[in-house]
């Protein structure tokens, strides 16, 4: 056997070389299906030496083991016998009735019985010549009359032989006959050769599963390839021997997943069949069935493909179950494990691929509708992907559901995470990845078109922007000039059903870093923009309406003055305002959706939130005056308020309110800093943060911040006319540059006023009053009787409630100004 072995792998190793070698011996005039041919031969041969090796390593292997028994099993029946044919001539002892007692001969076999007892296996040479010679003297004793005329007796001495010839075998066994079968099998000159064959062993197991068993050998006959890179290292003692033999079984390991990664790939493939079959042949059997119709309602032919693609799985499944566990050089490898590790990434590359397909546009068109059909469509194939995985749950002994939320953290959490890179000054690598697994690697997108994230990300803002699209507060949704719904409740549920809550948290922490990225830019901006007249002109606004509780004479006069000197700071500003307020609506409808979501598939979650999210904020709060932690100014009586009506974005309750001076108090302190990180993200997955509490930037306020928004609003909500029916403000005209509506408008500078010190809102709500007042002063002054207040003043007076909803604050003069405008509450 060894002989073959020999045999085999040198032509094995001749065959395998020779394919590489430039200076051929055989002619290369083979067409391409001789040349697979061959190299199918090869493979075979590889194969079933493998398999012979294995077998015939673990047949010595056993052998070896039970050396010393079966040595001291033989060794012990030699001796008796020799000792029964010792008493046997003594005349003591009867085989069969001996004449007459032969002293000489009970002696020498007794003598015979002493040497059997005195052999051991520790001196190999010695015992085996002393078995040679007692073998040799057994043969030569049957020449004796009396012996040879004893059929009995030769049967004895005839068993005794072939006992120490099997006892001549067994101490043959020795373990340099395995060291001469590993240096035989030896395959170190395949490191780069075995490559070849990948797709060829990719095949076989594609046509027949159970292959894998011999593919078992050839991957342990692999392991010789870890011998040459070891041998000098192991020589040396070297301590790097540990950390090159991981690196080289890892290498290894790594191909062999490579090669049965067919098997999950066969696996999906049969799945999309029974999926495919499942929902779109199979037809629900009714309750009553006409005999007659019977064979229709059976529907054999889908079945029986229904069943055919069930056994391909379950036949996929068992061939690499049915393999042991194997080590590796210094890894074990367990099929179990093998096969959900391959079933793992074959679903990462399944779902990355419907994800990045599903969530393509034709350049951001914003249609109505198009979105939606996209998520529906994606939510439907996703949705397949699910249904097979808790198909094959049986098979595959886990849990398919489990399973598909697992892959779709993962894939949805990188791309996230690679997305939000951009707006990142130190990004994090693909290789550095939390989401990221050597088992099952996800591909990182090339650039950031090539991002689903990104994509989806970019669509919903092209949908809802304001030069499309007006957000309605009574529907939650943004509808264009023809009344159609371009973006609603109903788009971010398809979210959810597509992307589940990881993709909802994915859009909403993406949209935060893009308001982060514009709220920079603007500062920068408006620094630049607020030097010399710009300044200069808004410093002497400043100075002519201060203090803000009193009434300036010719305010109106003083804000188009000053709005016509900040011109460019206006500009900069509803550009920055647009895009902030769309995002910030967003991110609040999709807080509302995960909300909901939390609500229905854990409310107990939720609940443990909300009780430790009150606690925490209380214990943070204790240092914080109470003036700070319900957002109290000085100036103007502002106070924490309830929670808004339904229609708009849903508002913090009061202890939600607090936790952005928590934050910054936990921040300054070592004190709960990590604690509120992480409940920050568990509170913001679960939907019950605010965005537009959220504190976004940490630069220096600018000076007069709020004399310049003030001049903003007021220049905006000139051009803005008031829809009752919609609840908001829409624009007038269509056609001026960056078209705002009320709600956008309000969210927008809701968030600019967040980045500052709560004094800039109190502030920014004086100046807007101050302007309200000025105007009923002048139209009753005007009128020297008692009318109708002013459109404008009315239209204050109403966003002046929408920013105090947005910003979770109750202002105190409020009603008296919807009264004295004739707003209603």
């Amino acid at each position: 056997l060894l002989h073959c072995v020999r045999e085999c792998n040198v032509a094995l190793r001749w065959l395998m070389l020779h394919r590489r070698a430039k200076a051929r011996k055989l002619p290369d005039k083979d067409s391409a299906p001789k040349k697979e041919s061959d190299q199918q031969a090869v493979l075979v041969l590889l194969m079933n030496t493998a398999q012979l090796e294995y077998l015939l390593r673990k047949l010595f292997e056993s052998l070896l083991d039970a050396k010393e028994d079966m040595w001291a099993r033989s060794k012990a029946v030699a001796e008796e016998r020799l000792t029964e044919l010792a008493d046997f001539f003594s005349g003591e002892r009867a085989l069969t009735r001996v004449e007459e007692a032969n002293k000489p001969l009970k002696e020498w076999f007794a003598s015979l019985a002493a040497q059997v007892r005195s052999l051991h296996t520790s001196e190999l040479t010695a015992t085996g010549r002393k078995m040679h010679h007692l073998i040799t003297a057994l043969s030569e004793v049957e020449q004796f009359h009396q012996i040879e005329s004893a059929l009995q007796t030769k049967q004895f001495l005839a068993d005794t032989r072939a006992t120490l010839h099997r006892m001549m075998r067994v101490l043959n066994i020795r373990d340099g006959t395995r060291v001469t079968l590993s240096v035989v099998s030896d395959m170190s000159y395949a490191w780069e050769v075995i490559n070849d064959y990948t797709e060829l062993m990719r095949a076989r197991i594609h046509k027949d599963p159970f292959c894998v068993m011999k593919l078992r050998a050839t991957f342990l006959k692999l392991v010789s390839i870890l011998d040459s890179p070891l041998n000098r290292i192991n020589q040396a003692n070297s301590k790097d021997f540990e950390s090159v033999s991981q690196y080289y079984s890892s290498a290894l390991v790594a191909y062999v997943q490579r090669v049965l990664q067919v098997i999950p790939q066969d696996i999906f493939a049969a799945l999309r069949d029974v999926v495919r079959i499942q929902t779109l042949e199979l037809k629900e059997l009714p309750v009553k069935v006409v005999r007659a119709e019977l064979r229709v309602w059976a529907q054999l032919e889908p079945r029986h493909r229904l069943a055919a693609a069930t056994h391909r799985v379950s036949v996929l499944t068992e061939g690499v179950l049915n393999m042991q566990t194997t080590l590796l050089g210094v890894i074990k490898v367990d099929p179990k494990e093998l096969l959900h590790n391959g079933i793992r990434r074959e679903l990462v590359r399944q779902l990355t691929l419907a994800l990045q397909m599903g969530l393509s546009f034709r350049g951001s068109s914003g249609k109505a509708g198009e979105l939606d059909g996209a998520l529906v469509a994606l939510a439907q194939q996703l949705e397949g992907v699910q249904l097979s995985l808790e198909y094959i749950s049986d098979y595959v002994k886990m849990c398919g559901l489990r399973l598909y939320q697992e892959g779709m953290h993962r894939v949805v959490g990188f791309f996230v995470e690679q997305e939000c890179n951009s707006f990142l000054k130190t990004r994090i690598s693909p290789e550095q990845s939390r989401y990221q697994s050597t088992a099952a690697p996800i591909a990182p997108p090339a650039t950031a078109a090539d991002n689903f994230i990104s994509r989806l990300v970019r669509e919903l803002l092209s949908a809802a922007s304001t030069r499309k699209a007006v957000y309605i507060p009574l529907e939650s949704a943004w509808h264009d000039s023809q009344g159609r719904q371009l973006v609603g409740a109903r788009t971010f549920e398809l979210i959810g059903l597509a992307l589940g809550s990881e993709g909802l948290r994915g859009t909403y922490l993406t949209l935060g870093f893009v308001i982060a990225s514009r709220l920079a830019r603007c500062h920068r901006t408006l620094r630049a923009l607020l030097v010399g007249e710009a300044r200069a002109a808004l410093n002497r606004y400043a100075d002519a309406v201060e203090p803000l509780s009193s009434l300036p004479e010719r305010q109106a006069k003083l804000v188009s003055s000053a709005a016509a000197a900040l011109t460019k700071v206006n500009v900069e500003l509803a550009e920055t305002v647009a895009r902030v307020g769309t995002a910030q609506l967003l991110r609040a409808q999709t807080a509302r959706r995960l909300s909901l979501s939390s609500m229905r598939d854990s409310a107990l979650l939720r609940a443990t939130l909300e009780t430790v999210n009150v606690s925490v904020v209380s214990d943070l709060t204790c240092g914080v005056s109470a003036d700070e932690a319900e957002g109290h100014a000085p100036e103007t009586a502002l106070s924490s308020t309830a929670s808004p009506p339904p229609e708009a974005p849903t508002a913090a309750p009061t202890w939600q309110t607090a936790i952005a001076a928590a934050t910054e108090a936990a921040a300054s302190t070592t004190r709960g800093g990590a604690l509120v990180g992480e409940l920050r993200r568990f509170l913001e997955a679960s939907g019950l943060g605010n965005p537009l509490q959220q504190v976004m930037s940490t630069a220096e306020a600018l000076p007069q911040l709020h004399h310049a928004l003030a001049l903003f609003t007021l220049s905006t909500l000139a051009k803005l006319s008031y829809a009752p029916a919609l609840g908001t403000f829409t624009p007038a005209s269509r056609s001026a540059e960056e078209p705002l509506d009320g709600v956008t408008l309000a969210a927008g500078v809701t968030t600019l006023l967040r980045q500052a010190h709560i004094d800039v809102t109190t502030k920014y709500i004086a100046a807007l009053q101050q302007h309200v007042r000025a105007l009923v002063h002048l139209s009753s002054a005007t009128q020297g009787r008692a009318t109708e207040p002013p459109i404008e003043a009315a239209n204050i007076v109403r966003f002046i409630g929408m920013v105090c909803e947005y910003a979770d604050a109750r202002c105190e003069q409020l009603p008296l100004y919807q009264c004295v405008c004739g707003v209603g509450g």
